[in-house]
C-alpha cells in the first residue's frame, strides 16, 4: 500500500509539470506569431520607404505631392504615383495610408482602425535639378487587411 502512495504522487508532479509546460508553450507560440507579423510589417515599411528616398521619381513626387486633401491634380497625379509603386511593394495582407507633410509637422492618420497599425517615416530633400522646393517627410501606415 505504501508504494502506490508514493507512486500516485510522482504521477501527479508529473501531470503538473506536463500541464504547466503545455500552458506555456501555448504562450510562447502566440507570441512568436505575433513577433513574426510585427518584423514582416516593419520590413514592408522599410524596404517601401527606402525605395522611395532611393528612386529620383518618387523623390519628386513626395516633394510636389501635397496634402491628402488636396484637389490640384498635379498633387493627385504625384500621390497616384507614390500609391501605386506601394501597391506594388507592399503585400495584400496589408493595407497602407501615407501622409505627406512638411519636416515640422506631425504627420498623422486620421482613420480609426481596431487593430495593430505599424508606421515610420523618411524625410526627403530636395534633388539637384529640383530647386526651390521645400524638404518634406512622407509617413507610411500599415496595418493587416481584413
Amino acid at each position: 500500500m505504501r508504494g502506490k502512495r508514493g507512486f500516485l504522487k510522482v504521477l501527479e508532479a508529473f501531470i503538473a509539470v506536463i500541464l504547466i509546460a503545455g500552458v506555456m508553450a501555448f504562450f510562447y507560440v502566440q507570441r512568436s506569431s505575433i513577433y513574426g507579423v510585427e518584423e514582416q510589417a516593419r520590413q514592408l515599411i522599410r524596404v517601401s520607404l527606402q525605395e522611395i528616398s532611393n528612386n529620383v521619381e518618387l523623390r519628386n513626387a513626395v516633394l510636389n505631392g501635397g496634402y491628402s486633401d488636396s484637389t490640384d491634380s498635379a498633387v493627385i497625379g504625384n500621390r497616384t504615383i507614390i500609391n501605386d509603386t506601394l501597391k506594388t511593394i507592399i503585400s495584400n495582407q496589408y493595407d497602407f495610408h501615407f501622409e505627406i507633410c512638411d519636416l515640422t509637422e506631425a504627420c498623422g492618420y486620421a482613420g480609426q482602425l481596431d487593430r495593430d497599425v505599424f508606421s515610420d517615416e523618411v524625410s526627403v530633400s530636395v534633388t539637384l535639378d529640383s530647386v526651390g522646393l521645400n524638404p518634406k517627410k512622407i509617413r507610411l501606415f500599415l496595418w493587416r487587411a481584413d
